[in-house]
């Protein structure tokens, strides 16, 4: 296990978990009514699904710099 920048606070890490959650349980969801995603397999899923997952990456990425930054801050005024 890697461990976390000490940016990245464990109500970053929540967050995360908690979007991370939401994208499983609506892909699964999302699988049994695609027919792209049924034809496909259970390791390749639709256009739909793979914008999903870039924006729970997306949001981590965004999520990480600003947490670095708002850290970074902190530092500065210390």
């Amino acid at each position: 296990m890697t461990a976390s920048p000490p940016y990245w606070s464990e109500a970053d890490a929540a967050e995360l978990d908690v979007l991370i959650y939401a994208l499983v349980r609506s892909v699964l969801r999302h699988r049994d009514a695609c027919a792209a995603c049924a034809v496909a397999g259970s390791g390749t899923y639709c256009n739909k699904v793979d914008q999903a997952i870039g924006e729970v990456l997306g949001w981590q990425r965004f999520r990480a710099l600003l947490s670095k930054a708002e850290w970074l801050r902190g530092r500065e005024a210390a």
